[in-house]
């Protein structure tokens, strides 16, 4: 995957400057838009899915051949430096990720802020990417950025939650969430308002109550190795070894993946 972006990037950065935005045409121009922002929309809903991303990451060539001021393409070009970067644990957290990495992806997505500052998903992701590194004036100003933009959009109201959040307003956090519960408009929303609601029972230390969101994970995706990867987790650390291996023989049988293999080893061992 590091490998794709990095040729996609290096692309988008060197790509030659002879088509003027004047010389796209309105057709080529809609295309590009078309074809970019469903591999934009591809590489943040299936994040972890080599395939999947390699051949997102060629239809932004192609968006970009098309129209090189295409803002879509910076904004899954970007998308790509983050995944690419990646490691493991809270997608939020900045440890998580190679050094350079989100500044690196930051810069795509101000590209794309110039493209088009009237682009609500440009500003939604430079929100997430200033939380990430902490910036919370500038998080703040995006958000409202992308909410003005679209008012109705579940993503901003979703980050200004997690900016509550961030920031120590529990209170304004949850009743922030209550609202983008209701602007939630697929399972790709769903399972962020879990992510956030997971961080709060961790923060809490309620384990009856994550234990019902690494459920309710499952519940969305029953096919989510991951999903069942992170519940035979939490299994194990409870000591819960005969369930453990089960939610873990499922992330295997589902696709598998090192971590998996890993902890299915582990609660073996400890069952023994």
């Amino acid at each position: 995957m590091l490998t794709i972006t990095r040729s996609l990037i290096v692309f988008l950065a060197t790509a030659a400057t002879a088509i003027s935005l004047d010389a796209v045409t309105s057709d080529a121009a809609a295309r590009a838009r078309t074809i970019a922002k469903d591999a934009y929309m591809t590489i943040y809903r299936h994040p972890f899915e080599g395939e999947i991303l390699a051949a997102a990451a060629k239809r932004l060539n192609e968006a970009h051949a098309m129209n090189e001021k295409e803002p879509y393409t910076y904004l899954g070009a970007a998308q790509l430096v983050m995944e690419g970067g990646y490691h493991s644990g809270r997608g939020l957290d900045a440890r998580n990720y190679s050094p350079g990495v989100i500044e690196h992806a930051s810069a795509l997505v101000q590209r794309a802020i110039q493209a088009d500052n009237k682009l609500a998903d440009a500003h939604v992701d430079a929100a997430r990417l200033a939380l990430m590194l902490r910036r919370f004036t500038d998080a703040q100003r995006e958000i409202d950025l992308a909410h003005n933009l679209e008012p109705t959009a579940f993503r901003p109201v979703y980050y200004q939650a997690v900016w509550y959040w961030e920031q120590g307003s529990v209170m304004q956090c949850q009743d922030t969430l209550k609202t983008a519960r209701t602007l939630a408009r697929d399972a790709w929303d769903q399972g962020l308002l879990l992510i956030q609601l997971e961080q709060m029972a961790i923060a809490r230390g309620d384990d009856e109550q994550h234990e019902k969101i690494l459920k309710a994970f499952i519940a969305l995706e029953p096919n989510n190795r991951w999903d069942h990867g992170n519940y035979g987790w939490f299994l194990l650390q409870k000591e819960r070894y005969d369930e453990a291996i089960a939610e873990f023989e499922k992330a295997i049988a589902l696709g598998g993946y090192p971590n998996a293999q890993r902890g299915l080893e582990e609660a073996r061992r400890a069952r023994q």
